[in-house]
Parts: structure tokens; C-alpha cells; sequence
């Protein structure tokens, strides 16, 4: 869930919610109880502006804002179990216009393998400037697979650790996919102003002009502890997964004669 920052000195324009229920009343369905969480994040988030401007400012008001939420949340029967918030830092606009409004989309990309065995986790957003009637009107879902298969294309040929030293160099190559989001975007606003005028007209304002990967998580998979290629053994990169459970370490190893 992304709700953004309405404070212009805000560090960050936007926070990335991610929140875990431990229970929730019966009587409210999906909708209502992330309207519900909706409602109260943009409120709190506004609330604790004070921290946003603050570079140091983000932990404390990140622990200010699960508390809150535990009791709000609490009266409506929802047992908020944990709230992690990821600021999100401004970026400069592409010549904004005043009738046009930011909006976001979330993009997770799961279990990407890599060549020696381990699996990334990313979790992309990217900013479009549209007219207020297209804000919030759901995600293109064609994008979260174009850039898994992206993602799938560049992490593959590289190794685990590789692979996250470059998470930002694919990122500098998403252009074509936020110029698919632009377009998407400008055909519906056009189809969304032929409805009422008789005219199609694309808006060339409209743009998607930012991109974020807010989360990257490694994980190991089957392979990743198979001895290595390049020396016969498992080098110490894959050690030092190994060894945070020592159930999975050779006898050798776990003898010092590995």
C-alpha cells in the first residue's frame, strides 16, 4: 500500500505500508478493512510530519505510527500484528502541471533466480503523473510481468552477490517500461475525455517519470549451497548462509576440515 506525503519540505513523498493482521473482525470484508487501513495511514502519516523532515527522523516516527495504528485499528476489532513502513525519497517532477496528480504503483517481483542457486526478491514502484479521474483506479498488470521477465533476463547470468550490487543498473534500464505505463495512461485519459467531448485526444503531459526499488530480499534456493565451479568448493559467500543453520553444513565443514 503506498500513500503519499503531502508535506512539499517532507524528506520523503511517499511511504511503501506493508502490515500483517493477526485478526480481523468477520463482519468487515477485504475492502473495507484496507479502506479502513488506508484511511488511517494518510491520517497518522500527515500527523507525524515532523519526522519526515528529519534525516534521522524516520525510525521513531515509523515506531510512532505502528503504535497509533495498533490502537486505532484495535477499536474496529483488527489486531494490527506488525507495520513496516519504507519511505519513499523525492525525486525531482518532469515539468508538473497543476491539474495533474502523483500516483503510484507497486510491483512485486518474487523468487528471481540467480546463477549460483539464490532467488531475489524485489519490490518496484513507480510514480505517473495523471489527471485526478485516473489516480487510484487500479494497477496495469501487464507491467509486474514485464518486469519480472526483465528482471528474470539480467539477474540470471549473474551470481547472488553480483546481482544485488547491480539492482540499481537495472533500474536505469526500466525506461521502456515506464514509457508503456505513459502510454497506457494517455489512452485512457483520451478514451476517458472522448466520453464526454466526442474527441480523442491523447495528453503528451501525462507521464510516468520515476521508478524506486524499495525492497530486495535474498533468499537461498535448492542449488545455492552446491559446491562451486570455480574451486571445488563452496566459497564463502555460500558459508556464510550456511552457517546460520549448521544442520546444513557438511560434517566435514562442521568438523573444521572442510
Amino acid at each position: 500500500m503506498i500513500v503519499s506525503v503531502n508535506d512539499p519540505a517532507s524528506r520523503y513523498e511517499a511511504f511503501q505500508a506493508s502490515l500483517f493482521l493477526k485478526r480481523a473482525h468477520k463482519r468487515l470484508n477485504k475492502t473495507v478493512i484496507e479502506a479502513l487501513i488506508r484511511e488511517r495511514l494518510e491520517l497518522v502519516i500527515a500527523q507525524k510530519s515532523a519526522w519526515w523532515l528529519m534525516s534521522d527522523g524516520l525510525t521513531e516516527g515509523c515506531r510512532q505510527v505502528q503504535s497509533w495504528m495498533k490502537e486505532q485499528l484495535a477499536v474496529h476489532g483488527l489486531e494490527l500484528e506488525n507495520l513496516e513502513l519504507v519511505g519513499i525519497h523525492r525525486s525531482p517532477t518532469a515539468e508538473p502541471r497543476e491539474d495533474l496528480v502523483a500516483t503510484y504503483q507497486e510491483c512485486w517481483l518474487d523468487r528471481i533466480p540467480t546463477s549460483d542457486g539464490f532467488e531475489l526478491t524485489l519490490s518496484v514502484v513507480i510514480r505517473s503523473w495523471v489527471p485526478p479521474a485516473l489516480a487510484g483506479k487500479g494497477n496495469f498488470s501487464g507491467v509486474d510481468a514485464d518486469l519480472l521477465s526483465l528482471a528474470q533476463q539480467f539477474f540470471s547470468q549473474r551470481d547472488s552477490e553480483t546481482a544485488l550490487g547491480d539492482v540499481a543498473l537495472w533500474q536505469s534500464q526500466l525506461r521502456p517500461v515506464l514509457e508503456q505505463m505513459e502510454e497506457a495512461y494517455r489512452v485512457a485519459s483520451g478514451l476517458l475525455e472522448a466520453s464526454k467531448t466526442g474527441l480523442f485526444r491523447q495528453d503528451k503531459r501525462i507521464c510516468s517519470d520515476s521508478c524506486w526499488v524499495t525492497r530486495r530480499q535474498l533468499k537461498p534456493g535448492k542449488r545455492a549451497f552446491a559446491p562451486g565451479q570455480r574451486y571445488g568448493y563452496l566459497d564463502p559467500y555460500h558459508l556464510f548462509y550456511m552457517l546460520k543453520d549448521r544442520k546444513q553444513l557438511h560434517e566435514l565443514y562442521r568438523s573444521g576440515r572442510g
